[in-house]
């Protein structure tokens, strides 16, 4: 069976994608991106050496945002990750 360039744009697209909600394969370089959707906007946290870093950038960035705004507890990637109790933790990728 031949491969076709659908094939080949299917293969490339789930080689970026990630078990973790807002984290996908960097299109430039071999890191992983970050993101999470904030107030309606994409708030762009960095980019990290592997997909669990990236994936707990983004568990920190929405307790805090969570924290800040009472929202309710965010879902989470890694049920692990927390903050401390005064909010600060210095893997935090953002400040809100």
């Amino acid at each position: 069976m031949e491969s076709t360039a659908a094939d080949g744009a299917a293969d490339k697209r789930s080689s970026r994608r990630s078990a973790f909600k807002g984290v996908s394969r960097s299109t430039i370089g071999d890191g992983w991106r970050a993101v999470v959707y904030q107030r309606q906007s994409l708030v762009e946290l960095g980019y990290f050496d592997s997909e669990i870093e990236a994936a707990r950038g983004v568990d920190k960035a929405n307790l805090l945002f969570a924290r800040k705004y009472h929202g309710p507890a965010p879902e989470l990637n890694l049920p692990d990750s927390r903050l401390s109790d005064d909010g600060h933790e210095e893997e935090c990728p953002v400040r809100v």
